[in-house]
């Protein structure tokens, strides 16, 4: 195997270099069967002479990056690259215009091994570049390196993400030696950001046991009470520094408004459709604890005027008190007494007035059938 570099910077690799293309064909002619042993940029084919020169394929490079952050699996995903970069000694409108052209190349590990992303953004400020990717849901996951898929062991356990140099885009541009002007620019700090929505494969679990996300379920159990909790929990979230994350819910079976619902219940004071709220908390080393301090009251059910919608959202802003971080090796598991990490629950700060309910509804009946 051999390499070599020629005047426009391009990099050259010859895979079987002791081959009569390079590439690793048999040599038919056993005098005729040398090699260039400190490499080349071209070759001429020992087999078939005629044909003229041809360059070698590009040689792959580039550097790689290995996150927890980066497992993201499903849904709407956008990953976020920062790197600091010093001593690139090239003007920014001329970086970013082969940047724009495709001078670098973005590739992830996924259960197909190396995927590709296509149309990354990469932008260079003077001081920072930036790579910005945008995976569609259908996009395969992003995943630790599967050896069997790549062919080739790395040490690390989490999923990767390499940025190639675009060597068949440096032999186009020919403008610059990009190549030899990134080898001579060291990164000077790196930050990863990830940003995943519709995640559906979560653990659901309320007091009585767990729930099954695909189906229409009860996040209180069937009577809902006071403190009464609804766990949601997430294997590849909670492995992350997360900064927030929200649960949107879709109410089935809503009346229009609880004014009305309840108004036979005449509790004090009234109940409206802002008087069933939550507080989060959080697992922490098997303890729960506020998301805030102090806590917070979420409303679990939105309106549109004075109507009822079935549509709602609890936002968690944890950039103020991070979420602790799951690091078990092994996969989380549904919710139990035993669960240390990876959780999130809502607890209800007032019944529902199941218990009433009876005496309510006999006291109805006989109202009505009063002369």
């Amino acid at each position: 195997r051999t390499l070599s570099k020629d005047n426009f910077s391009n990099l050259y690799a010859a895979p079987v270099a002791n081959s009569a293309d390079g590439l690793g064909a048999a040599f038919q002619d056993p005098a005729n069967n040398s090699w260039p042993v400190l490499g080349a940029s071209s070759w001429i084919s020992k087999n078939n002479p005629a044909a003229g020169a041809q360059h070698f394929p590009f040689a792959l490079s580039g550097f790689m990056l290995s996150s927890a952050v980066l497992l993201v699996k499903e849904g709407s995903r956008k990953i976020t690259l920062h790197l600091g970069l010093q001593g690139l000694n090239a003007g920014t409108t001329a970086f970013n215009n082969a940047l724009a052209a495709g001078l670098l190349q973005v590739q992830y590990t996924s259960d197909k091994g190396w995927t590709p992303v296509a149309g990354p953004q990469i932008t260079y400020d003077g001081s920072k570049l930036t790579v910005m990717i945008d995976l569609l849901p259908d996009a395969p996951p992003v995943l630790p390196p599967d050896p069997a898929k790549l062919l080739t062991t790395y040490p690390v356990q989490d999923p990767i993400l390499r940025v190639l140099f675009n060597q068949q885009k440096q032999y186009e541009l020919k403008d610059q030696p990009w190549y030899d002007l990134l080898s001579h620019t060291t990164i000077t700090g790196a930050d990863i950001s990830v940003n995943a929505s519709g995640l559906k494969n979560v653990l659901l679990s309320n007091d009585d046991g767990p729930l099954d996300a695909n189906k229409t379920f009860f996040p209180f159990s069937s009577i809902p009470k006071k403190d009464g909790s609804f766990y949601v929990g997430s294997d590849e979230a909670f492995r992350k520094h997360l900064t927030g994350m929200s649960l949107q819910l879709e109410w089935e079976g809503l009346p229009d408004n609880f004014s009305d619902h309840y108004k036979a219940y005449n509790a004090n004071p009234p109940i409206n459709n802002t008087s069933f709220t939550v507080k989060a908390e959080k697992l922490d080393n098997g303890q729960w604890k506020p998301v805030w301090d102090p806590a917070q009251d979420l409303q679990l059910f939105q309106q549109s005027g004075s109507t009822l919608v079935p549509g709602n959202t609890l936002q968690l802003d944890a950039s103020a008190m991070p979420m602790p971080v799951l690091r078990q090796a092994t996969a989380l598991a549904p919710y139990s007494s035993g669960s240390l990490y990876g959780f999130v629950r809502f607890k209800l700060n007032r019944h529902f007035y199941h218990q009433e309910y009876p005496s309510i509804l006999a006291l109805q009946t006989l109202l009505l059938s009063s002369p």
